[in-house]
């Protein structure tokens, strides 16, 4: 995998390799259709295009969901993203296309179909609350033994600066939800910033 990431910032994500488990789990559970919430520059949509394209099953898709440049804190335009796409020729798959929706992810999320994503990642400035909000709304658009990645659920990241700043809700709080448990086996993948992996049940 030979990827151009020159132009994408590093952050977390990067400097832990998450992209590569990004993309060896599309490999092995070859999802047909993703959803992105949450995509800035494109570090780990990039990564799940990667999979599509080796997988090549038939109309795969790519659904990147960002406020790009209506965001009010980490921002970078829409034209940056698809630039970091087309730099890595994802612009000419036959098998895959690739949507970039510039909008709010509650309102994306209502018009996507019930029963018709395989892989959902939200990596949207989680908190425990946004995440029982976001989660309760995807998990009627996620096929049987789909799946749902979000960013966090470490002690770590419960205690980042922003977090005590603002008083969120912590992600560990969440992980006990009741309703969660009893729709998801998960687990969680403690490099900072962390990423917990769950299964719809």
């Amino acid at each position: 995998m030979n990827l151009d990431l020159s132009e994408i910032e590093v952050l977390t994500y990067n400097l832990h390799n998450y992209g590569d488990f990004f993309y060896k789990f599309v490999i092995k559970n070859k999802p047909k259709i993703i959803l992105e919430l949450g995509s800035y520059m494109g570090y780990s949509g990039i990564h799940f295009a990667s999979g599509l394209k080796e997988n090549n099953i038939n109309n795969s898709q790519l659904i990147l969901v960002d406020l790009w440049s209506n965001y009010s804190y980490k921002k970078c335009s829409r034209k940056e993203i698809l630039n970091n796409f087309k730099k890595n020729n994802f612009d000419k798959e036959n098998n895959l296309t690739i949507f970039f929706i510039e909008d709010d992810a509650f309102s994306v999320i209502d018009w996507i179909a019930n029963d018709f994503v395989d892989l959902i990642h939200i990596d949207l400035s989680n908190d425990g609350e946004l995440l029982k909000n976001i989660i309760n709304k995807c998990y009627i658009k996620l096929k049987k033994h789909g799946h749902i990645l979000f960013e966090g659920g470490s002690e770590e990241r419960d205690n980042v600066e922003w977090m005590k700043k603002y008083r969120k809700t912590p992600i560990r709080k969440f992980l006990k939800n009741k309703w969660f448990n009893h729709n998801f086996e998960w687990y969680i993948k403690e490099e900072f910033p962390s990423l917990t992996i769950c299964k719809k049940i």
